[in-house]
C-alpha cells in the first residue's frame, strides 16, 4: 500500500513539475505521426557556394605539384590569414601561373594536407 501511495505521489509531482506534457504524450493512445509535424525546412533556400579565397602565389613547383600562396584566409576550412603550401592533384590547374600572380582559389582538406580544387587569375 505504501508503494502505491509513493508511486502515485511521484506521478503527481512529475505532472506538476513540467513533465505533464511528456506524461500526457506517453499516456495518450494517439501516436505521433511524422506527417503531422510541420516541415521546418520548407522555406529554406539551397546552400550558397562558398566565395573563393584571395591571395598571391609566392612559390610554384610544378614537378612536385605544390603551390605556396599568401592569402587572406580560407573561411570554410578555418584557415587564418597567412602563407600555406597547397598540393595540386591535377598539374594542368597551375599551367600559366607564376610567382607574384594574384589569384582566387578554393581548397579542400585531405588529412593534414590542403589540396587546391580551383585556381583563377585575379590580376
Amino acid at each position: 500500500m505504501r508503494r502505491v501511495v509513493l508511486l502515485s505521489s511521484l506521478l503527481v509531482l512529475v505532472a506538476f513539475a513540467g513533465g505533464g506534457v511528456w506524461a500526457a504524450q506517453r499516456l495518450s493512445a494517439k501516436p505521433c505521426i511524422p506527417e503531422q509535424i510541420p516541415a521546418k525546412t520548407a522555406g529554406l533556400a539551397p546552400a550558397q557556394e562558398e566565395p573563393l579565397a584571395m591571395g598571391r602565389i609566392v612559390a610554384l613547383d610544378a614537378k612536385t605539384g605544390r603551390v605556396t600562396i599568401m592569402h587572406r584566409g580560407v573561411g570554410h576550412l578555418y584557415i587564418e590569414p597567412g602563407t600555406n603550401v597547397f598540393r595540386v592533384k591535377n598539374p594542368a590547374l597551375i599551367d600559366g601561373f607564376s610567382p607574384g600572380d594574384k589569384v582566387r582559389f578554393d581548397a579542400s582538406r585531405d588529412g593534414k594536407r590542403y589540396d587546391l580544387t580551383r585556381l583563377e587569375n585575379s590580376n
